[in-house]
């Protein structure tokens, strides 16, 4: 029994030893840079590298690394070290990438040290989801019958998702891609026979692939930006939802009777390849090393949506319901939200001849 007493308070006493142990280390590397500090600023600047070292290799947390880091390029400069001068400051912005220097209080030295350096991302990768609204621009309208109304389109609310990725040019300047999933709906009615009344409404899924080019303006950290490209889309549903309601006159009065049913697949009826000119901007809105996106786009169709070859095709909208596609090209405005997380890469600049 007292081996057991004696051998819990052993571990025990160990256990309190280890743990003040690490308390006065945390504590310890806390007093370091201000030790430093006192001592670069008494002009001893040899021993700064040797007293911060056992820190930085294992105590500092990231915002103490950036602090000492810091306090060692301006050691290095007055050491006359400029190659140790410029591994301690890209040190410092691989740990915090946007770090900036203060050009009216930093001195001068370090101020063109930093000038030699750039944070740039070469590649930025994003994510986002949205919701979007169709404008149907006709080509050419068709009809089975002589006598017919205007026909009315009108947009209905889509969804869409994605990814990008961009590669940075210069400060301004991007090019880069995304792979989305767009939804898009639209509906069409119009009076046809003198008093019927026809409604469609389609539903269409597709893999939209856009190139575009990006600008991007510098306002303090908020980033407004506009870009413009082409897209492809490869449709990979299509499905209507047709409605007649043949009306009909008699002494009585008038007589309605509504022809519908299920869905429609009316994906022979659609060409699977289609293009679109792509224009938009947006604003970029920072979160510590990462930005929020509200983007807003529109899609503006460069090819008719309908196959041509296979107009006729579906017998099901000719002869229950007398409906006959309109050439057509659709157009989409887009609206974005997503998140962008550039890639840093800390680096010196290329030197120009």
């Amino acid at each position: 029994m007292k081996k057991i007493v004696l051998i819990g308070f052993t571990l025990l006493g160990m256990l309190i030893c280890c743990q003040n142990k690490s308390m006065a280390q945390n504590i310890s590397c806390g007093e370091t840079l201000n030790v430093a500090q006192n001592r670069f600023d008494n002009g001893d600047f040899y021993s700064i590298p040797s007293l911060l070292k056992p820190c930085l290799d294992n105590g500092f947390s990231d915002q103490q690394k950036v602090e000492a880091f810091w306090l060692l390029t301006q050691t290095y400069l007055f050491l006359d070290d400029p190659i140790s001068a410029e591994d301690s400051y890209l040190k410092l912005l691989r740990i915090d990438p946007l770090y900036e220097v203060d050009e009216e209080l930093d001195p001068v030295d370090v101020v063109y040290l930093s000038e030699k350096f750039t944070t740039r991302p070469r590649i930025v990768l994003g994510a986002h989801l949205g919701v979007n609204t169709t404008l149907v621009d006709v080509i050419h309208p068709y009809s089975l019958s002589q006598i017919e109304g205007t026909a009315d389109y009108s947009g209905k609310i889509g969804i869409q998702g994605g990814i990008s990725i961009e590669y940075v040019v210069n400060d301004f300047l991007s090019v880069g891609t995304e792979l989305n999933m767009i939804q898009r709906k639209y509906e069409f009615s119009k009076s046809v026979f003198g008093l019927d009344e026809q409604e469609f409404t389609e539903t269409q899924t597709m893999i939209d692939l856009p190139v575009f080019a990006r600008y991007r303006f510098s306002m303090n950290r908020i980033t407004p930006y506009v870009y413009a490209g082409i897209g492809i889309h490869y449709l990979t549903g299509a499905n209507g939802e047709a409605v007649l309601t043949d009306k009909s006159q008699s002494d009585g009065g008038f007589s309605e009777f509504r022809v519908e049913g299920p869905p429609i697949n009316v994906m022979d009826q659609r060409n699977k390849i289609t293009y679109s000119f792509v224009a938009g901007g947006g604003l970029l809105l920072p979160i510590k090393y990462n930005y929020i996106k509200i983007d807003l786009r529109l899609m503006q169709g460069a090819r008719n949506s309908v196959n041509e070859e296979n107009h006729y095709g579906n017998n099901e909208l000719l002869f229950r319901y007398a409906y006959i596609d309109d050439y057509r090209r659709l157009n989409n405005f887009l609206l974005n939200i997503g998140f962008v997380k550039p890639i840093y890469k800390p680096r010196r600049k290329k030197s120009r001849k």
